[in-house]
């Protein structure tokens, strides 16, 4: 998985999925310090929106962008 990965060198990660138990799961697996889950779907433009909203309120900033959705 490619959270796992990136989170395994050290990344911080914002997590979207529609599904809060697999985003707990993988910031669990991750370490809750360097992730920020959002429970948010992203098929509409309101849920893109929001998770965006959200990641830059809690980092500030985005680097990478990984879309895996679908």
């Amino acid at each position: 998985m490619i959270a796992l990965e990136l989170g395994r060198r050290g990344a911080r990660l914002a997590l979207v999925a529609r599904d809060q138990k697999g985003l707990d799961e993988v910031c669990q697996a991750v370490g809750a310090d360097r992730t920020f889950a959002i429970s948010a779907d992203l098929s509409t433009l309101d849920g893109v929106r929001a998770a965006a909203d959200a990641t830059y309120a809690h980092f500030g900033r985005v680097d990478v962008l990984i879309n895996n959705a679908a």
